[in-house]
């Protein structure tokens, strides 16, 4: 499968799927750069299509510069795109620990443990990032506009990192505080790229669906 362009040579028996996506307004452009939605469902499909050469996804323009009348047709509504602006938080907390600091015996050979209390500053740093897509999908026959399938699918985004430094004594540190200590502070993701990633999750989830749904050689 692929998507057609005005110097696309067509076989005889090559069945159009037209693709309709609606609601790119909610979408800043940089985000999609490449019609990155489009190439993403089309890719996506062609893996499922893969098997059938005969079928080809066209635009509305393309449609009607050559003159193609397609059968099918799978609709993209985006209803909703948001992603939160990343929430950074740091906290600076001191922690102590009592350890013991010498082990010895003592005139009457019994063992004897000496302690003492020791301290670290932890500063710690907390990102998060969270975002939704919600897209309504179908797929239609385009001459009876009749529906063969449709389905609402909501995808949401949840980021966190959180990690630590510290100055003092490691040895007034607990487990939970060495993870944080140990855990590598990330930069917070792209809004371009939790979109994409949204998209990606979305697609997947109903390509096989979409694929399903439209039979060239039934007509539905």
């Amino acid at each position: 499968m692929q998507m057609i362009t005005a110097t696309s040579v067509i076989a005889s028996d090559t069945n159009f799927v037209l693709l309709k996506i609606r609601g790119m307004e909610l979408v800043p452009e940089v985000w999609d750069k490449g019609a990155y939605l489009q190439h993403q469902i089309i890719s996506t499909m062609q893996h499922e299509w893969k098997r059938k050469s005969f079928v080809i996804i066209t635009s509305d323009d393309t449609a009607r510069y050559r003159s193609i009348k397609p059968k099918f047709a799978i609709e993209i509504n985006i209803l909703e795109l948001h992603i939160n602006d990343p929430v950074i938080n740091q906290q600076n907390k001191m922690v102590s620990r009592d350890v013991t600091t010498n082990n010895y015996r003592d005139e009457a050979e019994d063992q004897r443990k000496e302690h003492a209390a020791v301290n670290a500053d932890m500063t710690i740093l907390e990102k998060s990032q969270t975002g939704i897509l919600r897209i309504s999908v179908a797929t239609v026959n385009v001459p009876e506009a009749v529906t063969y399938w449709s389905e609402l699918l909501v995808e949401s985004y949840n980021w966190e990192n959180k990690s630590a430094t510290y100055t003092g004594s490691f040895q007034a540190l607990g487990s939970k505080e060495v993870l944080l200590v140990r855990s590598k502070e990330r930069p917070v993701p792209k809004p371009e790229d939790i979109y994409r990633d949204m998209v990606r999750q979305c697609i997947n989830k109903s390509s096989s669906r979409i694929a399903n749904s439209i039979n060239p050689k039934t007509g539905g």
